[in-house]
């Protein structure tokens, strides 16, 4: 089996304004790509005869519905199954895989796959250059390789037969000059083959399917900002709050403890006035990376704002958060903290205790 085919710059973060004009920007190219989807009137397709024309036209209005679908989800794991869904419909084939690109790495590592070696494949990571699908992304170009078995550039995923006839389109996904991924469409047998019909529609579903992959990678980059604080690294205020209603709400339903720990720096903003913000910034991400080390890995820890920090400990009873609170790492710093450790039972009751 072909791969089925196969395939350290410091650079600075876009700001949150920047992601947002990115998928404004997304968004307009795919609107772009669904006029010239709507109004586009390709070659004839397979038959050649009257049907053929008005058929290639349906699918491409089908395609402009699927994408204003598309455009409305937010799971990017619902988003592959909808692109895949959507070509299973439009294009007949035997096999499918969608790769996400790691440029930093120049490997392609596939996140959907549906094949009868899917386990095999989903093992694999391809690299850039490697194999067709390798080829495809290095060098940015379309491949339809209706013989692809033969094809001289063709590499074999391990645990595949390597003798498979097979076609194959392979299509690299890109967005705002970014390699997103590669998607690969097979055909197997002997006789099996795509017309350029086939070839051009992959194409066009390619450079859609690239731009609201690109998108949803931006609303996921944009929530995780939205839920983080910027200098620790932690959950922030907002998560804080939305994870405790949570939890609780689920503590309640299985009649189990939560715990919730406080923690904050005595004279903190003495530190800042006469050290200055630098050194007092400094102060707060050791504290959050020696809180990190010691706290279990099922809580959530968070900087609930300024120098307070916020520990919620799931299934956590009052004698475990408050050895938690005593707990010393060896790393930690010097400075004199206070904790506050307290627990709620199903039945609402509160305990706590200052420590200095």
């Amino acid at each position: 089996m072909t791969q089925r085919s196969e395939v350290p710059a410091v650079l600075r973060p876009p700001t949150p304004a920047e992601e947002r004009s990115g998928f404004d920007e997304n968004a307009q190219g795919v609107s772009a790509e669904l006029k010239l989807l709507s109004d586009r009137r390709g070659p004839p397709a397979r038959d050649g005869g009257p049907s053929s024309l008005a058929g290639l036209v349906e699918s491409y209005r089908r395609l402009a519905d699927v994408f204003h679908e598309v455009l409305a989800e937010q799971s990017l794991d619902a988003l592959l199954d909808r692109i895949a869904d959507a070509l299973e419909e439009l294009i007949p084939h035997d096999s499918l895989t969608i790769y996400e690109a790691d440029e930093s790495q120049r490997l392609l590592v596939p996140v959907l796959v549906r094949d009868e070696w899917s386990a095999e494949i989903l093992q694999s990571r391809q690299q850039f250059g490697r194999g067709i699908t390798g080829w495809a992304a290095e060098r940015r170009e379309p491949v339809l390789a209706n013989r692809a078995h033969l094809d001289p550039r063709v590499a074999v995923v391990p645990g595949t037969p390597a003798d498979e006839p097979e076609a194959l389109i392979c299509v690299p996904l890109l967005a705002r000059g970014s390699l997103e991924g590669v998607l690969n469409v097979y055909r197997l047998g002997e006789d099996a083959s795509f017309r350029e019909d086939d070839f051009e529609l992959v194409k066009r579903f390619g450079d859609a399917a690239a731009l609201v992959l690109n998108n949803a990678k931006i609303r996921a980059r944009l929530e995780h900002q939205a839920q983080t604080d910027a200098l620790t690294g932690l959950y922030n205020h907002r998560h804080f709050h939305e994870r405790l209603r949570a939890e609780l709400q689920r503590a309640s339903r299985a009649h189990e403890c939560v715990a919730v720990l406080m923690l904050d720096i005595d004279d903190f903003k003495r530190v800042n006035d006469v050290h200055g913000h630098c050194a007092g910034d400094e102060i707060l991400v050791a504290l959050a990376e020696t809180l990190s080390a010691t706290v279990r890995g099922s809580d959530v820890l968070c900087r609930v704002g300024g120098e307070e920090f916020g520990v919620i400990m799931p299934a956590c009873d009052e004698p475990s958060a408050r050895a938690l609170a005593q707990r010393r790492h060896p790393a930690s710093p010097s400075w004199s903290s206070r904790l506050r450790a307290g627990s709620r039972s199903r039945s609402g009751s509160r305990s706590g205790r200052g420590t200095r």
